[in-house]
């Protein structure tokens, strides 16, 4: 898993999630409860506004490493 976000790209990040998203048929709701994050707040990182600790909890949560930013 990835603790290290330092120098990650965030767009390719958010492309991880939604890719890992699809994946698993998960909706921005089911995230959000998932990582303890309001709707509203998933949305407005998946839009563009970057969150270092909701990055994290989606690194983890998600099991997204290093190698899935690409």
């Amino acid at each position: 898993m990835m603790y290290e976000l330092d120098g990650i790209d965030a767009q390719k990040f958010r492309r991880a999630v939604r890719v890992r998203m699809a994946q698993e048929d998960m909706t921005v709701s089911e995230l959000a409860s998932l990582i303890g994050y309001s709707r509203q707040s998933v949305y407005n990182f998946l839009s563009g506004d970057w969150n270092r600790f909701m990055a994290a909890a989606l690194a983890e949560k998600l099991n997204i490493s290093k190698e899935d930013i690409q």
